[in-house]
């Protein structure tokens, strides 16, 4: 395997790229998209909605010389039950062959990067598989629920305020900890803040699983 030099580009730059995107993120989550009602087609057709540059959505592309590794995208909302926070870090993808190269951490330093420079004040995210990787990368945990399937879903957020560290893979965060959703219920005032100003409603009869 040849020493990572991952080059990172906007799919604006690469929009042929764009059912290759849809193939891979269908593959990936397919039951979920099933869930959802989307078909191969719909999801293409989200990932085309994508090649943006100035504006949100956007997906950026890393490749290693000419060869597709992975992507990430910025967009204004990514889970319902949460619909005042914006805009979110979402579609973190990196290939197999790939992964546990630091591929994923490159990708994230430079959708915060994009983020600052479109002078957006924060980004969230949820997962329910890297919750480390957040935490190493200075991600804050926000809220952790069992309403949406898969359980223990966790989201967090990170304030893009505070100067990079040089690197562009670390962003300070700051928020309160909440432990699950009926916590939040209780803790209205501290989500306050966070929120702008308004506490973000619980709503229960949402569901949905996020992917792409």
């Amino acid at each position: 395997m040849p020493p990572l030099n991952i080059n990172i580009d906007y799919l604006a730059n690469h929009p042929e790229l764009a059912p290759e995107l849809g193939k891979l993120f269908y593959d990936e989550w397919h039951p979920i998209y099933d869930q959802r009602g989307q078909s191969f087609d719909d999801v293409v057709s989200t990932c085309r909605e994508r090649a943006n540059i100035g504006s949100l959505p956007l997906a950026l592309l890393g490749f290693q010389e000419e060869q597709l590794v992975g992507t990430v995208s910025l967009k204004v909302q990514d889970l319902e039950i949460r619909p005042e926070p914006t805009p979110w870090l979402a579609g973190l993808f990196v290939l197999p062959k790939w992964r546990r190269m630091g591929v994923a951490s490159i990708l994230i330093g430079r959708a915060i990067e994009e983020a600052r420079r479109l002078k957006l004040k924060r980004l969230y995210l949820w997962t329910t598989s890297a919750e480390s990787l957040y935490v190493k990368l200075g991600w804050s945990e926000m809220e952790r629920t069992d309403l949406l399937r898969p359980a223990n879903r966790y989201y967090a957020a990170a304030d893009l305020s505070s100067p990079p560290d040089g690197t562009g893979s670390k962003c300070a965060a700051g928020l309160k900890m909440v432990k699950d959703v009926s916590a939040a219920a209780r803790h209205d005032k501290k989500l306050r803040k966070f929120f702008g100003g308004q506490a973000a409603p619980l709503d229960m009869t949402k569901e949905r699983r996020e992917s792409g």
